[in-house]
C-alpha cells in the first residue's frame, strides 16, 4: 500500500464537493495538502479543521496559478501530486450561450487547467517525477444537453491526458483523466430537485457516484500502484456512460 507521508499534494476547487473529498482522504493518509479555492468562505472552513494548508486564487488566471504552485512550495518545499480539479459549468443551449459564459468554461477547464498542469510539471521534471490527474466528466464520453461546451473541455482534457502521458512519460511523471459520473454533492443536491432519485433509476449501479468513490479512484491513480497507468481516461460512474440515457428534467 502506498504511503503518502511525506509527498506534497496540490487539489484545485477543494473547499467542497470532489474536490474536498480528495484533499481530506490524502490529508489522512498523512500526505501534505495544499488546496485552492475560488471561495475564501468555503476555503477557510476546510483550512480551519487543520488538516490542509490553502490559499484562495482563480484557477484561470496564471497570476493565481504561480501563487498557489509558490506557495505550496514554500510551505513544503516540493511537489509531488497534482489533482486539477477546479472547473466550472453554464447550463445553456448551443444556440443561446453567451461568449461571457463560452469564455468562462474555456478559461478554467482548459486553459487553467493545461498551464497549472505545465508549471507543476516543470518542478516535477526537475525533481524526478510525479503523479498528475486532471478532472474530465462522464460527459466528455455523452452527448447531454445544454452541456455543449462544457463537454468539449472534458473531451479535450481526455486527450490533454494521452499528450502528456507521451511528452511527461520519459521524466517519470504520469498523468491520467478522471471523469465521475452524476455525483452527489451539496451543490447538486441544493441545485437539482430529486438529484439522487432521479439517477438512482437510471444508473446501472443503482445508486449516483459518491464523492468518496471518486477520491478513492483518484488516490489510487496518485499511488505507487498506479505507476504504470499513463494517459489513461478512468470513468467511475457506475456504468452511466455505457448507456447515456439523461433523467428527464435534470438538464
Amino acid at each position: 500500500m502506498t504511503v503518502f507521508k511525506g509527498k506534497t499534494a496540490i487539489i484545485t476547487g477543494a473547499g467542497a464537493g470532489i474536490g474536498y473529498a480528495i484533499a481530506e482522504a490524502l490529508a489522512r493518509k498523512e500526505a501534505n495538502v495544499v488546496i485552492n479555492d475560488i471561495d475564501e468562505g468555503l476555503l477557510n472552513r476546510f483550512v480551519s479543521t487543520g488538516k490542509v494548508r490553502g490559499i484562495t486564487g482563480d484557477m484561470s488566471k496564471r497570476p493565481d496559478i504561480n501563487r498557489l504552485v509558490d506557495f505550496a512550495l514554500d510551505q513544503f518545499g516540493r511537489v509531488d501530486l497534482l489533482v486539477a480539479n477546479a472547473g466550472v459549468t453554464h447550463f445553456a443551449s448551443f444556440l443561446d450561450i453567451e461568449e461571457d459564459q463560452f469564455d468562462d468554461i474555456i478559461d478554467l477547464n482548459l486553459k487553467g487547467t493545461f498551464f497549472l498542469t505545465q508549471r507543476v510539471a516543470r518542478h516535477m521534471k526537475d525533481r524526478g517525477g510525479g503523479k498528475i490527474v486532471l478532472m474530465s466528466s462522464n460527459i466528455s464520453k455523452r452527448a447531454y444537453p445544454d452541456l455543449s461546451v462544457y463537454s468539449m473541455t472534458k473531451s479535450a482534457i481526455n486527450m490533454l491526458s494521452r499528450s502528456l502521458s507521451l511528452e511527461l512519460g520519459p521524466h517519470q511523471i504520469t498523468v491520467n483523466a478522471l471523469a465521475p459520473g452524476p455525483t452527489v454533492t451539496e451543490r447538486t443536491l441544493n441545485e437539482i430537485p430529486g438529484y439522487r432519485q432521479a439517477w438512482s433509476e437510471i444508473v446501472p449501479t443503482g445508486r449516483p457516484t459518491a464523492v468518496e468513490d471518486i477520491a478513492n479512484t483518484a488516490l489510487f491513480l496518485l499511488s505507487d500502484e498506479a505507476r504504470q497507468i499513463n494517459g489513461q481516461t478512468i470513468f467511475v460512474d457506475g456504468g452511466w456512460s455505457g448507456i447515456g440515457v439523461c433523467p428527464d428534467g435534470l438538464s
